[in-house]
């Protein structure tokens, strides 16, 4: 039975850091290292992607974070499980939600933490196809538009894909600094994109 068999206290500590590093500069593509192993039942997945996520799983769940991901990815919630000691919880009471940029997902219902404790929101870790700072063929590009803390001026990003009624939720949600959800995304090509609760959105489909 193939197991995750590398230094994860390095790994995760690196990848650490370049989480720090994406939330610090949001919509700055930082690229970073998958989980390495074998792939296999309860061992690491094929993609590059998916293996980031599971990286991102590894540095920042714990036996104290809950998190949440869709029926569809049950038996990726029970590799980060197996890995981490992490417990699944409901969407309205998890710290972290594990999605699919493409696909429609209730995150209206993810905490956004109180005015009194914003730190009790939620961080969505968002796989998504492709994401750059200048645009390129896609059959849906997104163009979004970033502005706040760490952000000089604007900057702009380009995303295949997200869907749009997340989008337009992801935005009212994040209207209520210092209420809202961070956000990770997280690409096939092994990049990482943080945009944190701090930063404000405008959006376009190319």
């Amino acid at each position: 039975m193939a197991e995750v068999q590398f230094d994860e206290v390095r790994y995760t500590q690196v990848l650490f850091r370049q989480l720090l590093d994406a939330m610090a500069r949001p919509g700055k593509p930082v690229a970073v290292e998958p989980a390495p192993g074998e792939p296999g039942p309860w061992g690491i997945p094929k993609s590059r992607g998916d293996r980031c996520v599971l990286g991102i799983g590894l540095t920042l769940l714990d036996p104290e974070t809950t998190f949440w991901l869709p029926e569809s990815d049950r038996g990726f919630g029970t590799l980060l499980q197996r890995h981490t000691r992490s417990q699944t919880a409901s969407v309205d009471r998890c710290d972290f939600a594990f999605v699919h940029g493409e696909q429609r997902f209730p995150i209206e219902r993810l905490p956004r933490g109180t005015f009194t404790y914003p730190d009790r929101s939620a961080t969505v870790v968002c796989r998504v196809r492709r994401f750059a700072r200048e645009p390129f063929p896609a059959d849906r590009l997104i163009h979004i538009t970033l502005r706040g803390p760490g952000i000089p001026g604007e900057r702009r990003l380009y995303i295949d894909t997200v869907h749009a009624d997340t989008l337009v939720a992801w935005r009212e949600i994040n209207r209520e600094f210092p209420l809202g959800l961070d956000w990770i995304l997280v690409d096939e090509f092994g990049f990482v994109c943080g945009v944190p609760r701090s930063t404000s959105l405008e959006w376009e489909v190319l």
